[in-house]
């Protein structure tokens, strides 16, 4: 399917979106290639999203607030260290604050066109444990983000459908449906706006398929550093009073490829340690 290219065929319907080029930062994904973009139809976006270089490794620091009502209820602050492995790439999420929750660890592990393999470790086991497929649904840390939307890749198990061009609040935009591979009520059907420069994804409207509310995700602002256009800040909102919002503290981009021989299951008990010992350099 050829995509269309004037403005105005499709609406992002939010006012949420906006433009501003602020500090680098947090990105769902976050490296990205400029060449083969816009793709001509459906299955090279995907194909371009989920092969595009990622580069080497990397280290942020972000923080995390859950509102309900306008009013914060929690904070978080997380450690993220990615590095390419097997093939694929290696994403840790370890928590330092609060302190109650310090250690508390997740690792993802992705590769194109197949489900993530994500195993928990919490500091009161002994051992990490693998989530299984049917959980990635489920919201973390108490907020609204799964842990299918912080992947860097678009989901195997997932249809991809109905790629064409619109805009997001103003900005050129490719819309792409999403559908699960299988019925599910945990899941949702959802609406995918990517930038029309470069595979950078602006926003996301989810409508549940049986149980749940209607999720929506927008990037509030990015930057674009040496090739890398990564978002500042993001929100992801739930129905009509709950909101989580990240933004960026610190980052370090182009780590050392040894960053990645801690990112395994094995080592998750090891990390909170690493850290405090100058890891990753």
């Amino acid at each position: 399917m050829s995509v269309p290219g004037n403005r105005g065929e499709s609406s992002c319907d939010s006012a949420l979106l906006s433009r501003r080029r602020v500090v680098i930062g947090l990105a769902i994904p976050g490296l990205w290639a400029r060449t083969g973009w816009p793709p001509e139809n459906t299955r090279r976006l995907v194909e371009a999203y989920n092969s595009r270089p990622l580069g080497r490794a990397g280290f942020r620091r972000v923080s995390v607030r859950l509102e309900n009502d306008g009013q914060v209820t929690r904070t978080y602050s997380v450690v993220n260290v990615w590095a390419p492995r097997d093939s694929g790439l290696a994403t840790l999420y370890f928590l330092t604050e609060p302190i109650e929750l310090r250690g508390t660890a997740y690792l993802q592990m992705e590769r194109a066109n197949r489900d993530p393999d994500v195993h928990l470790f919490l500091p009161t086991a002994k051992r990490p444990v693998r989530i299984a497929a049917g959980l990635l649904s489920e919201g973390l840390l108490g907020s609204d983000f799964a842990y299918l939307d912080l992947m860097w890749m678009l989901p195997g198990s997932r249809r991809y459908s109905g790629l064409k061009g619109g805009d997001c609040d103003g900005a050129l935009a490719l819309h792409l449906s999403s559908d699960p591979g299988a019925p599910d009520d945990l899941q949702e059907k959802q609406q995918l706006y990517f930038s029309r420069d470069q595979p950078f994804l602006l926003g996301m409207d989810g409508s549940p398929i049986g149980r749940g509310e209607r999720r929506r995700f927008r990037v509030l602002g990015w930057r674009d550093i040496s090739g890398t256009r990564t978002a500042s800040e993001m929100t992801m909102e739930a129905g009509a009073s709950r909101r989580t919002r990240i933004a960026l503290e610190t980052v370090r981009l182009g780590l050392s490829a040894e960053t990645a021989t801690l990112l395994t299951p094995e080592q998750l008990p090891r990390i909170g340690r690493a850290l405090d010992s100058g890891w990753p350099r």
